[in-house]
């Protein structure tokens, strides 16, 4: 039991932020060499599950979504691959 509270207590510790991610996706965009436009105006939908998070950057002027990172232990994993493939399991949350 006491394993099972320290791990929880681990995970909201390590959640990553919406400035975490941000700071991952401008290392991301150097490190592949992609500048993005600063026309269209892109929102991230951040959905915060205490022990893990969600971020999907959402491109208004097109409505199209990009991929979806799942922010954990202070790291961000990829989860969809974008554009159509919002994840199913957060349509409720949207």
């Amino acid at each position: 039991m006491i394993v099972v509270v320290m791990m929880i207590v681990l995970l909201i510790l390590t959640n990553p932020n919406l400035e975490d991610y941000k700071k991952y996706m401008a290392q991301e965009e150097e490190r592949l060499g992609i500048t993005v436009p600063k026309t269209p105006k892109i929102i991230i939908e951040h959905i915060n599950f205490y022990l893990f998070s969600t971020y999907t950057p959402f491109v208004e002027v097109i409505d199209e979504n990009g991929v979806t990172h799942l922010g954990i232990f202070g790291k961000f994993f990829k989860v969809s691959d974008g554009q159509f493939d919002y994840p199913w399991w957060l349509e409720p949350f949207n």
